[in-house]
């Protein structure tokens, strides 16, 4: 490998590991080799192209495995989480009803439709809410006071 590609490829390295700055890499660039900052401006510019090169590649390749999960999702049919928010408010509607089995005649199950009990619609109106996003911890800010005890503000 040639000098110019060890250069480069240092600062691809510096750049993946999230030292982005041009300071930054600069200082830890001109602490192992001696080399001029024109010529460093050329390697971090090959180097930043490259990296975004890399980049767009990287994210081409995701949405390519993102777009086959979503297809494999569809063919399984799977529904999204619009379609079951829509599905658990249409059981909410008053003539909605529920098959269950209320005995048993002549060795055959006896099916009888029921409206939803209380605890079954306060479910799925948990379900929503859930679904929604709408339990959310609530944010609590805290402080000391000049013993170093905690003063809980809310």
């Amino acid at each position: 490998m040639s000098k110019q590609e060890t250069y480069i490829s240092f600062i691809i390295d510096q750049l993946q590991s999230g030292n982005v700055e041009r300071g930054k890499v600069l200082a830890t660039f001109g602490k192992k080799w001696q080399t001029g900052v024109r010529s460093f401006d050329r390697y971090w510019k090959e180097a930043n192209e490259r990296h975004i090169e890399a980049q767009n590649k990287l994210q081409k390749e995701k949405d390519d495995i993102y777009i086959e999960a979503e297809k494999e999702a569809l063919k399984m049919g799977l529904k999204s989480k619009h379609e079951r928010m829509l599905e658990l408010q249409a059981m909410l509607s008053p003539d909605y009803r529920v098959q269950e089995v209320a005995g048993i005649a002549n060795g055959m199950p006896v099916w009888v439709d029921r409206p939803l009990q209380p605890n079954e619609v306060k479910g799925i109106h948990a379900e929503l809410s859930k679904m929604a996003g709408e339990y959310a911890p609530a944010k609590v800010e805290s402080k000391m006071d000049i013993s170093g005890g905690k003063i809980t503000i809310e």
